[in-house]
This record gives C-alpha cells, sequence and structure tokens, in this order.
C-alpha cells in the first residue's frame, strides 16, 4: 500500500488551513458528548466550591490571628484593624473568581498538555464579542474598584500610587493564571488577557474616583466635628488628611 508523501513548506500550511470533515455522529454520540460535558460542568463546580469552602476556612483562621498581632504588636486602631480585616476579605473573594479552583491529580495533567496563551490585542482593537462576554466586562472592572477603594484606608497613599498598585496587582493575577495553566493545574484553563489587566485597571480607577469623592463630601460636611467615635477616628482621619 501506497502513500502520498507528507507536504512541506508552504504545502503543509495550507494543508493545515483547509478546513477538516467533521466525521458524522450518531445521536448515541451526541448523547454521550451532552453526558460528558454536564459531568465536567458538575465535577467544576463542585471543585470551585471545595476549594472556596477550604479558603475560607483558612480566612477564619488566619484573619484573627492576624488582627491580633497587627493589635498587639503594631498597636493598629480598631478602625485601621477593621480596613484591614474588610481589605483581606476581599483578596480572598479576588482568588476565589481568579485563581480556584486547582486541580493536581495526575490523569488531568495528562489529558490536558495546554500551552497557555497570552492575549496582547486590546478590546478596542477589535471585535468586543470576539474577546470576551459583556457580563466578564462588568465582572473585571468590578472586581478592581474594591481595590481603588479599600487601599486608602489601610496605608497613606496618594491616589497615583494607589492606581499603580492597582495594575501590578492585576498583572500579578495574570502571571498567577499564566504560571497556574503553564503547569497543569489550572481547572479549567486560563489564559494571560491584557483586557483583564485593562478593565480591572479601570475598576481601580474607578474605586480611587469613588473614595475622592467620599472623602470631599466628608470633609465637607464633618471635617471640623470637636470628636469622634473611636472605632471611627481611622476612617475620620483618612477623609480629612
Amino acid at each position: 500500500m501506497t502513500r502520498e508523501p507528507a507536504p512541506s513548506g508552504v504545502g503543509s500550511f495550507v494543508c493545515w488551513l483547509r478546513p477538516k470533515p467533521l466525521p458524522d455522529r450518531s445521536p448515541l454520540d451526541e448523547a454521550a458528548a451532552a453526558e460528558t460535558g454536564s459531568l465536567v460542568v458538575n465535577y467544576h463546580r463542585a471543585m470551585e466550591n471545595f476549594q472556596a469552602g477550604h479558603a475560607w476556612i483558612a480566612w477564619a483562621v488566619a484573619l484573627p490571628v492576624l488582627l491580633l498581632y497587627l493589635s498587639r504588636v503594631r498597636h493598629l486602631s480598631t478602625g485601621h484593624l477593621l480596613a484591614v480585616a474588610a481589605f483581606v476579605t476581599y483578596l480572598v473573594v479576588v482568588a476565589t473568581f481568579t485563581i480556584l479552583p486547582l486541580r493536581f491529580d495526575d490523569e488531568y495533567r495528562s489529558r490536558l498538555p495546554f500551552d497557555p496563551a497570552i492575549v496582547f490585542e486590546p478590546f478596542f482593537l477589535g471585535r468586543l464579542e470576539a474577546v470576551m462576554s459583556p457580563i466578564q466586562y462588568l465582572g473585571n472592572v468590578l472586581l478592581g474598584i474594591p481595590f481603588g477603594f479599600l487601599v486608602p484606608f489601610v496605608w497613606r497613599v496618594s491616589q497615583s500610587r494607589v492606581l499603580v498598585a492597582g495594575l501590578f496587582f492585576s498583572l500579578s493575577i495574570e502571571a498567577l493564571q499564566w504560571f497556574a495553566t503553564k503547569l497543569l493545574v489550572a481547572f479549567p484553563s486560563r489564559a494571560a488577557d491584557i483586557n483583564d489587566v485593562i478593565l480591572n485597571t479601570l475598576g481601580v480607577l474607578i474605586g480611587v474616583a469613588a473614595f475622592a469623592v467620599v472623602r470631599f463630601g466628608y470633609r465637607m460636611l464633618f471635617s471640623s466635628a470637636a470628636s469622634t467615635p473611636r472605632a471611627w477616628a481611622h476612617f475620620h482621619a483618612r477623609l480629612t488628611s
């Protein structure tokens, strides 16, 4: 039996571009594929809930220890501790949405020889629907807003530094997603996307603007207050400084 020589050069590229005919699938095949897809979705949800539960258990154990340390050793005020608690809680929420779940079994890793993609094309240079859904756009923006609003309550930094920190925070998330996919532990596989960075940073900008608006209004109303409750003293100082 003779075989045609394999194409090379331009010929191989043309063969690669040529659409391949899809094999006929019986109703049984369709049903099996649908059942498999349903099982994958259910497994993903179970893994997500399982690991998110562990993340919140770790949060419930570690957060009181951190707050006790900051109170006894660093002598942070009650209001400052509340701001730290809110920011740490936000970080856990971000991790559950962007990094978790992860999957470490060898059977999963052997089935997915996946090379993670890096998307450099911003959404405003291409078709919006080709990049992500409107819900994903909104979610990426919302993800960055708490960062821009909470950081000034935790650290005394300028608005420009909050923006820079937010940019690096988003880049760190994309880097972790890329490495998790590269190591074949991301479930599902993810790609590092410049659009996520742009939208997250836009959210940080909105959070910074919201903090500036709140601070302006607070100064107009309460800057001359003679005294404030002890738990509110930290927030009063940050909003009037």
